[in-house]
């Protein structure tokens, strides 16, 4: 394969198809052939977004790296959107004060408690929880006192009052109850993004 070949003369490049990313990754490649530096937003791509050093990039720019037979600047590949939301690029990491969106120095502490039984249907219980901790948030817990609870659920949940009257009691000065895009376009765009429209 040539793209093993050519990775094979850098030393320091590892080659993974891992089904997840995690801290190891630095670059996630995606095929934009339809619709250049746009892509569906996926699993992978919000498990990228939430790393600030990982680039999310287009195909081409290994394309090009190989033709050159050398690594070229990530910049021009860099992914920008789906067809409705932008996303956050690594230069606006590079000038960010904070890597985390939902920052413990914030005028508010969140918290999110999961009741959602999926998340854009590929991501699980376990992997939720750690894009809410990559956040800087943390995982309700029912003694912990916080500013805002956000209660994730199921967009057609027929149980949101019996799942309403369980935190109703919750030492937390806001309740939202809210679908689990709230989460996923915020990390997407790093960006808490208008709580109200993704409530339930």
């Amino acid at each position: 394969n040539d793209v093993l070949t050519f990775l094979r003369q850098f030393s320091q490049v590892q080659l993974s198809t891992n089904l997840n990313v995690n801290n190891s990754t630095t670059h996630l490649l995606v095929d934009d052939s339809e619709n250049h530096l746009h892509c569906t937003i996926t699993k992978k791509i919000v498990q990228a977004a939430v790393r600030h050093h990982i680039f999310i990039i287009s195909s081409r720019w290994l394309n090009e790296c190989m033709r050159l037979n050398k690594f070229i600047d990530e910049h021009p590949y860099e992914i920008i959107s789906d067809s409705h939301t932008t996303l956050r690029s690594s230069q606006h990491d590079s000038n960010a004060t904070n890597k985390y969106l939902f920052s413990q120095n914030s005028q508010y502490s969140y918290a999110f408690a999961i009741e959602c039984r999926q998340c854009q249907g590929s991501i699980n219980r376990s992997e939720l929880i750690e894009l809410i901790q990559l956040t800087g948030a943390q995982l309700f817990q029912n003694e912990q006192a916080v500013d805002v609870l956000i209660v994730l659920c199921d967009t057609s949940d027929k149980n949101l009052n019996k799942i309403k009257e369980k935190y109703m009691n919750a030492p937390a000065s806001n309740i939202k109850y809210v679908t689990s895009d709230f989460l996923l376009k915020s990390i997407i765009k790093f960006e808490i993004q208008d709580i109200d429209k993704y409530s339930l």
